[in-house]
């Protein structure tokens, strides 16, 4: 359910593969202004168990852990198993995850040069 579909031309490769559904009180949910989104994750490798400092985000429908994000973390900072880079003008959850990392991006300049951070 997680493997490239390799018979398809490339950026076909990396259309939705499947949902996961989204931690209620993570710093995804809010992202994707969703209860469940759908995904193009293509791995071959997953997640058994995250370290302390991780919370997870988002997982597959056979409970494979999706999306982490750091605890306690004073900016952004979250990994996901998919591959929010393709089809980004097309893929709203793809879109938002990127606008909400510029937006942490200028947060954090701004803080840091006014020495909050």
């Amino acid at each position: 359910m997680h493997a490239e579909k390799a018979g398809l031309p490339r950026d076909r490769q990396y259309d939705t593969a499947h949902s996961v559904k989204l931690c209620p009180d993570g710093v995804l949910r809010p992202i994707a202004g969703a209860v469940e989104a759908q995904v193009n994750s293509l791995h071959n490798q997953g997640i058994e168990r995250l370290a302390a400092e991780l919370k997870p985000e988002a997982w597959a429908s056979d409970g494979l852990i999706e999306a982490a994000s750091v605890t306690g973390a004073p900016t952004l900072q979250i990994g996901v198993q998919w591959h929010p880079e393709w089809h980004v003008e097309t893929d709203p959850l793809s879109k938002q995850l990127f606008n909400a990392f510029g937006a942490a991006c200028v947060t954090y300049r701004l803080e840091s040069e006014r020495g909050v951070l």
